[in-house]
């Protein structure tokens, strides 16, 4: 698994890509956003797994190995109708790579980069700030500081796509290369979510460590 979705709340497995026209997509922000394709073996492989799951929801019993695969585990029949419903609304993708020559998401079981799509979503008077993980010294009232750098010194990260969430935050979807990484900070965080991320990708998993420097969270 390379492919990983930093909520408001909670750092999740998978991206989700839904269907738009005769295509899928991973949709990046809300307006404006950006829809980045999904390149067409994958597609097939979405499509022929709900063709599948359509013939089990109308009582097929017979064997369908994309349905009863180890990763997918079974999906009984009288549960096929719900699924399909379900994943017609969205399919979680857990091995995309990106292809920067044709704009697209690429199937890449192996690969060695990450794929994080950014969609925090902010209270009306916060921001989401992108900040990278290495630091300059600065002198402040006499003293030695450490202050991150801006996000655009953050190496091996490369922005795929962005577009904009209901009071403007940047969400984005990065593709961070063995050893990259990148700070988040929100200004105003709800009650339960993290006031700073920081995300490192050693290549087989994505390390994360939230924290809060907040006495008295607002709500």
């Amino acid at each position: 698994m390379n492919c990983f979705t930093v909520g408001t709340m909670s750092l999740d497995h998978g991206i989700e890509a839904s269907a738009s026209g005769r295509d899928w997509t991973v949709k990046v922000g809300f307006q404006p956003r950006q829809e980045v394709p999904i390149a067409r073996r994958r597609v097939e492989m979405i499509e022929g797994f709900l063709h599948a799951l359509e013939k089990r929801a109308r009582g097929d019993t017979r064997f369908i190995h994309a349905l009863d695969c180890k990763e997918e585990g079974q999906v009984p029949v009288e549960n096929a109708k719900e699924a399909l419903e379900e994943l017609k609304g969205g399919v979680g993708l857990f091995d995309l790579d990106f292809d920067e020559e044709r704009r697209l998401l690429i199937d890449s079981p192996h690969c060695k980069n990450a794929l994080v799509l950014v969609t925090t979503c902010v209270n009306r008077e916060g921001q989401l700030v992108y900040l990278s993980n290495a630091f300059d010294e600065v002198e402040r009232d006499g003293r030695t500081v450490k202050v991150n750098k801006s996000f655009d010194h953050a190496a091996g990260v490369t922005v795929c796509a962005q577009g904009q969430g209901f009071y403007g935050e940047t969400h984005s979807l990065l593709r961070l290369t063995p050893g990259a990484g990148f700070r988040l900070r929100q200004t105003h965080p709800y009650a339960a979510g993290w006031e700073e991320l920081i995300l490192t990708w050693n290549g087989r998993m994505l390390k994360h460590r939230q924290f809060s420097t907040r006495k008295n969270p607002r709500a």
